[in-house]
């Protein structure tokens, strides 16, 4: 049966002993805290103390880590020759944050695949990365999340295979499925196989087909339920109610002001969810 978190995105104004308690109140079981030195609950040179403090903040409260919410090291363009170096350092240094913490994955990106020789050598040597990354830390998993400016699902899955991997597999993001404009019923003929998270959101997308510089459609995040996403497709790709992996609230408050306060978004989240399970 799946467990039902959130991530800090949704609850920028509280720091992640207030995220925990909001947990607690709303009948979550679990919060993904995010490892940023934006408005991060995390840093990455936060000190173990520090991890373990909200470690026994969670043991307290009877609520779960469910994931951590890393964002990769950011400017180095792929070509530059220290690229993967600076990449599985930064890789091992959250899962040293995930494992203190008692989380079970990490959730990565995958970077921009459009400055490299061709994807397969990318992936190829992602896989190589995230190998290394493993192995040093036997207690964890990565997640990848498909993400627009990185990896579609499709070459989440391309990876997914390549490592062959128990401790490696796809944050499921359907809503980027869309933006990115992915066929996505080839989408979810794989899913099962390959997510072991699922982050659900929704997306009133622009009516025209308006797209960006990217060829992203154009859209806006919207209360669960009012938008373009058919989220149920996704849950039921995945198993539905027999989907064993985190169920994720993925509401960005912190990147759009203008969204509702968590106290209403996290209970409508809620009722949806149990809607579409059943």
């Amino acid at each position: 049966m799946s467990k039902i978190s959130f991530t800090t995105m949704g609850t920028p104004a509280q720091d992640g002993f207030e995220a925990i308690k909001i947990a607690k109140k709303f009948g979550f079981d679990g919060v993904d805290l995010r490892v940023s030195e934006v408005k991060g609950e995390l840093t990455p040179e936060s000190s173990d103390d520090d991890i373990l403090a909200l470690k026994r903040a969670f043991d307290s409260e009877g609520i779960q880590s469910a994931g951590l919410f890393c964002y990769g090291k950011r400017g180095i363009p792929v070509d530059d020759e220290n690229y993967w170096s600076i990449f599985t350092d930064k890789l091992k240094r959250e899962l040293h944050i995930g494992s203190v913490l008692g989380s079970p994955s990490i959730r990565m990106f995958g970077g921009d695949i459009s400055g490299y020789s061709s994807e397969e050598n990318y992936i190829e040597d992602m896989g190589k990365a995230i190998t290394s990354a493993l192995d040093a830390f036997p207690d964890m998993q990565i997640v990848l999340q498909n993400h627009c400016g990185s990896f579609t699902f499709l070459n989440g899955v391309k990876l997914s295979k390549l490592l062959n991997n128990d401790r490696f597999g796809i944050a499921f993001s359907f809503d980027h499925c869309y933006l990115m404009q992915e066929n996505r019923e080839d989408v979810l003929a794989v899913a099962k196989e390959h997510t072991k998270q699922l982050y659900l959101s929704d997306i009133k997308l622009d009516p025209d087909g308006k797209t960006n510089d990217n060829n992203y459609l154009v859209g806006s995040s919207i209360m669960p339920g009012q938008g373009d996403i058919q989220n149920e497709l996704a849950l039921s790709a995945v198993g539905g109610k027999d989907f064993e992996g985190w169920i994720t609230f993925k509401w960005e408050k912190i990147w759009h002001d203008e969204l509702e306060e968590h106290d209403v978004a996290f209970p409508h989240f809620l009722n949806y969810l149990k809607e579409i399970l059943n």
